[in-house]
């Protein structure tokens, strides 16, 4: 999966190679899990509070893309 994020007004940080994206884990938190080719065993989280995120789009490996707005439990196609 891609994700990209927004950050601010400005700031767009795009993430590849993702596992997981875990809106659940720890409330008013967004995990995101990356996977690291290199030791296959280990995996990179980035934390981001909810609050700090204006928008994500996650793309799946099929091409299917979902937006999170507002609320990080709710997810919608785009």
């Amino acid at each position: 999966m891609n994700v990209s994020i927004m950050v601010g007004e400005t700031e767009e940080i795009e993430y590849s190679l993702i596992e997981a994206v875990d809106p659940l884990s720890l409330p008013g938190f967004i995990t995101i899990v990356q996977h690291n080719y290199e030791e296959p065993d280990k995996h990179t989280h980035y934390v981001w509070p909810s609050h700090s995120i204006n928008n994500m789009v996650i793309e799946t490996v099929e091409g299917e893309k979902f937006e999170h707005t507002e609320t990080p439990k709710w997810f919608k196609p785009v």
